[in-house]
């Protein structure tokens, strides 16, 4: 067992929950808000794939402001480790409920579905594809709240095509076997959200029946199973389950992605009709009573008075009244217009100076009674990316970060509120909205937190481009410019010693005669004032033409039959033609050594590929009977 540090960064170290030869998991404290989260550790050393995938969840989840989808607050590196610090849920997963419970009764289970559903759709919705959707990667809190995690394999998706950023190759399967539809076994990184959504119809299928429709293992058998959509049907498993689950779950795990559900749109609605026939309250005390392990007793129903009259009223009233009330709770109003001596309004918000880039700075916060209650976190929004691109462009907007209004009682209250290195702790007394109005204040009370961890500061910025074939510095060669404010590429050089300052993002292009010029965006912290870049450019192919009036003629490269070639998307060739023939082969510029062979006969010749040049050669048959000629033709 690894020993458990006391101190990482500036967290306290409390438990250690997992180990394993990748990292590590711990349980540990904040130090300015003093509440649980939670560190996820790794530690690979000659794996970048990993690395990047760490480091690219943390990106991902940070970005991430969602009710059901658990918040990363920081992530950074520490020695030869990587560490994501998340919220902490205490709880434990789904797979753990359904295992305790074996099957859950089906309007809880549509419930918890339902949470994940508006999750995952919520990242589909920002171009993510999670990719390893099951219960495992679910938390449920002792307080019944519902929380997607682990986007560790998640990918890309970009205008409609799926994407990976080089994290998979062609043929990479990546996922659990019993969850993935038969397209992410032949090829992960191609995968859209269609494979998402089969993945949850497995998961649901999973929550009723308290099985899986497909065998774990990865053999043939399995394969062919999930590829035909050959399992026994969620109501022959159980005649009770709800026809509203038979229904998703037959349409979502479908083996062609072309009949099942296009998005979790419809899923939502489906669920949402269903559900308004149950008590929230009633599924909420259901849920928290299995995560606790306490027996559930369901209230008797009773048709009151009250409901006799309302559906009196006829359906259009009713529908009506329905609208007018969803309304008004949705939008804060039904607290303000009939409570407005029970709850006050307040609102955090958090303003960026100019310039400031708002996205490289988490923003957490947590409200406290003053009677001693426990601290509620505030969900705090980050701006609109418009405005975020106008503040990192220098644009003199402000980015601002605000809370929803929040509706409390009246009372004393503390808030801790921390964003990167700052920290506040202020108490204040809410004021009920009745005297809120009264004093003019219809937005209720606003409590402001200018955020300026440091100012702008010259930069030092050295790029160094450096050749991808050989690995050695092109030096004077490369051209580095920076887009201006006018849209226009400025040399590096032109810009003056204070031209150049921190806390900003830049748009590089580093280019060089014979190479593919690269085009990246510099977030530089306001804290980095000296910077140094190192870019490996992609020399510019050369083609190789060769013609032949020989049979079977192989050819080789510097002694080998296949070759690398050159580009952007380098594939290996392997260098064969037959008779009257043509072959044309891009190549990485550079000398090599063209060998020629067609049974006994023999050929050899030096020559030299140029970027952006075709070099044609021809092979034939020599004078004597080992011997074949190479020669350039114009």
């Amino acid at each position: 067992m690894a020993e458990t540090p006391e101190l990482i960064g500036k967290y306290r170290i409390t438990q250690l929950i997992a180990h394993g030869g990748m990292g590590s998991v711990y349980k540990a404290v904040h130090p300015t808000l003093n509440r649980n989260v939670i560190l996820k550790k790794l530690t690979i050393r000659g794996k970048p794939q990993f690395i990047e995938r760490f480091k690219r969840e943390a990106r991902i989840m940070m970005d991430f402001k969602h009710d059901n989808i658990v918040t990363v607050y920081d992530h950074f590196k520490e020695g030869n480790s990587y560490y994501i610090v998340l919220e902490y849920v205490d709880g434990f997963s789904l797979e753990e409920l359904i295992r305790r419970e074996r099957a859950l009764p089906s309007a809880l289970a549509m419930s918890i579905f339902l949470e994940v559903s508006k999750a995952l759709k919520y990242a589909h919705d920002n171009g993510v594809i999670h990719r390893d959707i099951k219960p495992a990667n679910i938390l449920i809190s002792k307080k019944g709240e519902v929380k997607l995690v682990d986007f560790g394999i998640a990918g890309y998706e970009t205008e409609g095509q799926p994407a990976d950023e080089g994290l998979t190759t062609q043929g990479m399967t990546l996922g659990t076997v019993s969850y993935m539809p038969p397209e992410q076994f032949e090829n992960t990184k191609t995968v859209d959200k269609v494979a998402d959504i089969y993945a949850m119809g497995v998961m649901l299928y999973e929550m009723v029946t308290g099985k899986k429709p497909f065998p774990g293992t990865f053999s043939p058998d399995t394969l062919m199973l999930i590829k035909r959509g050959k399992y026994v049907h969620v109501r022959k498993m159980n005649p009770k389950i709800d026809p509203v689950i038979a229904t998703l779950t037959g349409k979502m795990i479908r083996p062609k992605k072309e009949q099942r559900y296009k998005d979790l749109a419809p899923v939502i609605r489906i669920l949402d009709k269903r559900l308004r026939g149950e008590d929230p309250t009633e599924l909420q005390k259901r849920l928290v009573a299995s995560m606790n392990g306490i027996a559930y007793t369901p209230p008797k129903r009773r048709v009151r008075k009250l409901a006799r009259r309302v559906f009196g009223l006829g359906l259009p009233c009713l529908l009506l009244a329905a609208a007018a009330g969803g309304w008004l709770y949705s939008t804060g109003r039904w607290f303000e217009w009939f409570f407005p001596t029970e709850y006050g309004i307040l609102t955090i918000e958090v303003p960026f100076a100019p310039g400031q880039n708002t996205a490289g700075h988490p923003v957490i916060a947590s409200i406290q009674s003053e009677d001693g209650t426990e601290g509620k976190p505030v969900s705090i929004m980050m701006p609109s990316p418009l405005t975020m691109a106008a503040n990192w462009l220098g644009l003199g907007h402000q980015g601002v970060v605000s809370s929803d209004r929040l509706h409390l009682p009246p009372g004393s209250y503390r808030l801790k509120l921390a964003v990167s290195q700052q920290a506040w702790s202020e108490t204040f007394y809410l004021q009920p909205y009745v005297v809120q109005k009264s004093e003019g204040r219809q937005q209720g009370m606003v409590l402001s937190y200018p955020y300026n961890l440091a100012q702008a500061r010259p930069l030092s910025l050295e790029v160094k481009a450096l050749d991808g074939r050989m690995r050695n510095e092109i030096g004077a060669l490369a051209r580095v410019s920076l887009k201006g404010r006018s849209d226009q590429w400025i040399p590096l050089e032109s810009f003056s010693k204070d031209a150049l300052v921190s806390g900003r993002a830049y748009e590089v292009r580093v280019a060089a005669s014979g190479f593919y010029s690269r085009v990246f965006q510099l977030d530089v912290d306001p804290l980095e004032t000296d910077l140094h870049v190192q870019v490996t450019l992609v020399p510019q192919e050369g083609t190789l033409r060769v013609t032949s009036d020989v049979d079977g003629l192989v050819l080789s490269i510097n002694g080998h039959e296949s070759v690398l070639t050159g580009g952007l998307k380098p594939v290996l060739r392997t260098l064969r033609i037959d008779k009257k023939s043509l072959l044309f082969l891009p190549l990485a510029p550079g000398p090599l050594r063209l060998g020629a062979a067609a049974g006994n006969r023999r050929g050899s010749l030096d020559l030299e590929i140029v970027s952006d040049a075709t070099l044609k050669l021809a092979v034939s048959a020599g004078p004597s009977s080992e011997e074949l000629l190479i020669k350039e033709i114009p």
